[in-house]
């Protein structure tokens, strides 16, 4: 579902990453505090996590497994109401920022944070 979502976002943009996100999706709160190496860490339901060196660029998508299961089992693309709309934002805000920064890093554009976060409020 998660891949579907990204899906629809790639054809609103217009763009085609190749890549899917629930590849680099990760539910471990652990985890992803962990691979956080951000000066304050926040505990959210959704952060996109990164690590760039010279060489490479390393991502994840943190989702809290209380959204993604919540949307397993409430899926927005069947319905969507307010059973499952904030659950919806949150996960579709985290896969927008994905979407995103991997487009611009295929063509080795940079971005600055400003940017995600404008991008994924439009």
């Amino acid at each position: 579902m998660l891949d579907q979502l990204q899906q629809q976002l790639e054809q609103v943009y217009e763009v085609d990453t190749s890549l899917q996100v629930s590849e680099f999706l990760i539910t471990d709160p652990e985890l992803a505090e962990r691979y956080d190496t951000s000066e304050n860490p926040r505990e959210v339901h959704e952060k996109l996590l990164l690590s760039q060196n010279e060489e490479h660029l390393d991502v994840a998508l943190y989702l809290s497994e209380e959204i993604v299961t919540h949307l397993e089992q409430n899926n927005p693309l069947e319905i969507l109401d307010e059973s499952n709309l904030h659950q919806f934002w949150v996960a579709l805000e985290g896969i927008s920022h994905f979407t995103y920064l991997t487009w611009n890093a295929q063509y080795d554009r940079e971005i600055s944070l400003f940017e995600l976060e404008l991008q994924a409020e439009v």
